[in-house]
C-alpha cells in the first residue's frame, strides 16, 4: 500500500511539474552601457567631456545624468547621447554644477531607455533649456544602467 502511495504521490508530482509553465526566458535584446571617460576619481572642470561604448536595443535611446553626490536620489539630465552604430562609441559633454559646487563630488551615469522614457526625458530636457531652469528627476526606468562614477568638481 504504501508503495502504491508514494508512485501515485510521485506521479502527481512528474505530472503538475510537467504542466506547470517554464520559467520565462530572458526576451531581452542586448544592452550594454559603459563610461570610459571621465574615470572615478578624477577632479574635473566645470564642463566636460563624458564617452563610452553601448550597444542599444532597436528603438531605445542613451541619456547622460549626472548629480551632486549628496543630492541623491535625485539626477540631472545631461542630454541624449548619439551612439556610433558601428563603433559603439558615444561622447556627450556635462556641466558639473555651478560655481557653488567646486570641492563637491558628483556622479556620473549614462542610461539606455526605451520610447516611452525617452519621450519624457526629452520633453523634461527641453523645458529646462527653455526655461534655463534645470530641474533634477529620479531617474527613469531604464533597460540598461551604466556604473556608477564619482569625480569632484574642481
Amino acid at each position: 500500500m504504501i508503495r502504491k502511495s508514494s508512485i501515485f504521490f510521485l506521479s502527481l508530482l512528474f505530472l503538475a511539474l510537467a504542466a506547470s509553465p517554464a520559467p520565462a526566458q530572458n526576451a531581452a535584446v542586448d544592452c550594454a552601457v559603459v563610461i570610459e571617460e571621465p574615470h572615478s576619481g578624477q577632479v574635473m572642470p566645470n564642463r566636460i567631456a563624458v564617452a563610452g561604448t553601448a550597444t542599444l536595443p532597436p528603438g531605445h535611446h542613451l541619456w547622460v545624468f549626472d548629480r551632486r553626490f549628496d543630492f541623491e536620489p535625485d539626477w540631472w539630465i545631461q542630454g541624449e547621447a548619439t551612439v556610433d552604430p558601428q563603433t559603439h562609441q558615444w561622447r556627450r559633454f556635462a556641466t558639473l554644477g555651478g560655481d557653488n559646487d567646486i570641492g563637491w563630488d558628483f556622479d556620473l551615469t549614462a542610461a539606455v531607455v526605451g520610447p516611452a522614457e525617452h519621450q519624457v526625458l526629452a520633453a523634461h530636457f527641453s523645458q529646462d533649456i527653455n526655461d534655463k531652469n534645470y530641474r533634477p528627476l529620479v531617474m527613469p526606468r531604464a533597460a540598461c544602467v551604466a556604473p556608477t562614477l564619482r569625480v569632484t568638481r574642481r
